[in-house]
């Protein structure tokens, strides 16, 4: 889903759609803040993607993820994905900030003081932590396994 940050961009990329996504969002911590609150009150997530210029939305909830994109010229565009639920956009998420974990904690560069990248690691891995748990204990219930999430 999100590629390894390099010099303030990363792509998202869902299925047929990819996108590049700027550090003005500070996507680690927004989108697994949405995406925990969205397993924790089963309501649907929305994560913002900001080209620098063009905005894109992935909404997504128990029946499938829709991305709308906003181009140039303020016409929009809907890519729907039926297959790929809320469950799902999450385990990808956290799959990918855990894989480059130390990327994402140097991702803002608006918090680049020692006594910010401590806080912002500490953050995250509570972040991580506790979406991993929220997976755990919701998913299979609702029809998604991860087996990999027990592993430590």
């Amino acid at each position: 889903m999100l590629s390894k940050p390099e010099h303030g961009w990363s792509t998202v990329t869902i299925e047929g759609f990819e996108a590049p996504v700027s550090d003005l969002v500070d996507v680690p911590f927004d989108w697994l803040r949405a995406c925990i609150n969205g397993l924790k009150y089963h309501s649907p997530i929305a994560l913002h993607i900001d080209e620098e210029g063009i905005d894109d939305l992935i909404t997504s909830y128990w029946f499938g993820t829709y991305i709308i994109v906003q181009d140039w010229n303020e016409k929009e565009t809907l890519h729907t994905y039926e297959e790929i639920n809320y469950f799902d956009i999450a385990y990808m998420l956290y799959q990918d900030i855990k894989l480059y974990f130390e990327d994402w904690v140097h991702w803002s560069p608006f918090e680049d003081r020692t006594d910010d990248i401590i806080r912002r690691r500490k953050e995250l891995q509570q972040l991580l932590d506790e979406i991993k748990q929220l997976l755990i204990t919701k998913a299979e219930g609702n029809n998604r396994n991860y087996p990999d999430l027990s592993e430590p």
